[in-house]
């Protein structure tokens, strides 16, 4: 079965190769419109499958630089489990998480099959600043990136930490994107959106806080201050008295400061989904 998946992949690429378009007809005046059945959803075999074809085509466009990443990787943990090799790569995503803020068009994004698939934008960012009618929506699947007012790259079936890199850039530059809309995911129509990289802040994985007010079995009332910290953070780059500077110590320590007027009877601190730092 992989052997068949790996071939039906290569027919894939070898197919978007060409980077055709199926043009969109309509029909004629006084025509009969048909609506094609929805296709039926997959089956277990068949979902387990594509998963596979994808880890296979992860592991077969592996560069030098993330073989050395694995390889230097295991060489640290063998001398200390907490220890790891980051490549330039992995540099980069770690001072991203770190100061909260990155350079690019402020979309959350993940592979679906073989596609860069929107799943959120980040308020703020330029996606986001953007209001024509070619704007990015959640659903979008980017499938070309183009840079400045140079030929679009096919991106299909690249692995998604790749394609993130063709889409961040230097703050001031454009990127163009050929997109297939979550309005038709058929493939049908494609839209091209450009947008000028700006930096993007990721607040929401910044500490947050609020009082909730609770009732106890005996009718009291209890204030108690709640801290949420998604993730753990700090600047690496800058010292605390440094404009820019960011650290979760700080703010979770500004939001307890904030619950001293509220006469707050207890503290949660939230880690939930927070993987530790």
């Amino acid at each position: 079965e992989l052997d068949a998946a790996e071939a039906s992949n290569k027919v894939a690429k070898a197919a978007s190769a060409t980077n055709a378009v199926p043009a969109v007809t309509n029909a004629p005046a006084g025509g009969t419109n048909t609506v094609a059945k929805a296709a039926p959803p997959p089956t277990p075999a068949e979902s387990i499958a594509k998963r596979y074809k994808q880890l296979l085509i992860i592991i077969q466009d592996m560069d030098e630089e993330a073989l050395l990443q694995r390889y230097l990787s295991a060489v640290a943990m063998a001398y200390d489990p907490h220890s790891d090799y980051m490549s330039p790569m992995r540099k980069e995503d770690f001072d991203i998480d770190m100061n909260l803020m990155l350079c690019g068009i402020g979309a959350q994004l993940r592979a679906e099959d073989g596609m860069a698939k929107i799943m959120d934008v980040i308020p703020g960012g330029p996606a986001d600043r953007d209001k024509r009618a070619t704007h990015l929506v959640k659903g979008d699947k980017i499938i070309g990136v183009g840079q400045d007012d140079g030929e679009i790259e096919d991106i299909l079936h690249l692995p998604l930490d790749k394609a993130v890199r063709k889409i961040r850039g230097k703050k001031g530059s454009k990127v163009v994107l050929n997109v297939i809309p979550a309005s038709d995911p058929s493939g049908a129509t494609t839209k091209l959106v450009d947008l000028i990289r700006d930096e993007v802040k990721l607040e929401e994985q910044a500490a947050t806080g609020h009082v909730a007010r609770v009732t106890l079995a005996d009718g009291k009332f209890r204030a108690i201050g709640v801290v949420r910290l998604p993730t753990f953070y700090g600047t690496m780059d800058k010292r605390p008295n440094q404009p820019g500077f960011r650290s979760a110590t700080l703010d979770v320590a500004k939001q307890i400061a904030a619950f001293n007027s509220e006469n707050v009877a207890g503290l949660i601190l939230d880690l939930r989904n927070n993987g530790g730092g």
